[in-house]
């Protein structure tokens, strides 16, 4: 009798909870048979990216040749017009060989001149009276006549020659002598210029690299020159950020030294990054449209990238 009552007790409580079961509603929602495909990335707003203002169009002066600086006209900060003397080597070898050069075209054309006039009357006198003379001079001989058949055909050869001045050939030589003399006057004032380092264009000079009276190497720089009218904005990105971003999207930037003002700006390169760090794999540019009053190249500034 005992082992009935607790057998139909435990078959009761089995019952109830079978139907209290029964009444749960099933809210569980089913897995799918195939993964959905999720984003890597979800940006909940613009990205923001670090850059530096840079200067676009810059370029190093240099003296074509060496030698000592003996004039340096400019100083860092100072803005120079197309033309302008930057600096001067010392000139006084490439004087000297203007002058030597000079001396030799001096000569060159005083030799074309002699053969182009032929020769002088005087000459010419003395050669027929030399052929008239010896011509003149008496036998008495074998050996005497050999002699003066001799001398007449060296004397008549003389006449020749003078009458036949002035020959192409000579006039030939002359002139090429005289042609490379003045083409050496060319070539030393053509250094004696390149000793004078000039401005190629309008703009601030940004860097000066010697001093006067120091010696300048042939193609070292002397200064740097840059237009500051044109300051563009190099950002350094990774793949994320660079993913965002197209040549000729509008951006926005702002600057930390001066707070409270953004202006905008036009991507105009996309290019991998030279200097490969902290996975920053490209140099982006970003060229102003305005210059804000006070802004310096090497200011620290942000770019803010629309999300897309």
């Amino acid at each position: 009798m005992k082992y009935k009552l607790v057998y139909y007790g435990l078959l009761l409580i089995f019952l109830l909870l079978a139907a209290c079961s029964n009444q749960v509603e099933d809210t569980t929602t089913p897995v799918p048979s195939t993964p959905q495909s999720q984003p890597e990335f979800e940006f909940d707003q613009d990205i923001r990216a670090n850059g530096k203002v840079v200067i676009l169009n810059q370029m190093n002066l240099s003296f074509p040749m060496s030698g000592k600086v003996t004039e340096l006209a400019v100083q860092e900060g100072d803005y120079v017009q197309e033309g302008s003397l930057i600096a001067k080597l010392d000139t006084s070898s490439l004087i000297a060989d203007i002058a030597k050069a000079e001396g030799e075209l001096t000569v060159a054309q005083a030799r074309l001149d002699r053969v182009l006039a032929g020769p002088h009357e005087s000459e010419i006198l003395q050669a027929e009276i030399a052929v008239t003379a010896v011509a003149s001079r008496p036998i008495l001989t074998i050996a005497e006549a050999t002699a003066q058949a001799i001398d007449l055909a060296d004397a008549e050869a003389r006449l020749d020659y003078l009458l036949a001045q002035p020959l192409p050939e000579d006039v030939a030589v002359a002139e090429a002598e005289l042609k490379q003399a003045r083409l050496n006057v060319e070539a030393a004032r053509a250094r004696l210029n390149l000793a004078t380092l000039v401005a190629p264009s309008e703009g601030t000079v940004t860097k000066v690299f010697v001093n006067a009276y120091e010696y300048a190497s042939v193609g070292n720089p002397i200064v740097q020159m840059s237009d500051l009218t044109e300051l563009v904005v190099e950002v350094e990105m990774d793949d994320l950020e660079a993913s965002n971003v197209d040549i000729g999207d509008v951006l926005l930037v702002s600057f930390d030294s001066l707070p409270g003002i953004a202006v905008e700006g036009s991507v105009i390169s996309i290019s991998p990054s030279e200097a490969r760090t902290d996975e920053r794999n490209f140099t982006v540019l970003v060229v102003l449209d305005t210059i804000p009053e006070g802004l310096r190249w090497g200011m620290n500034a942000e770019v803010i990238i629309p999300q897309k």
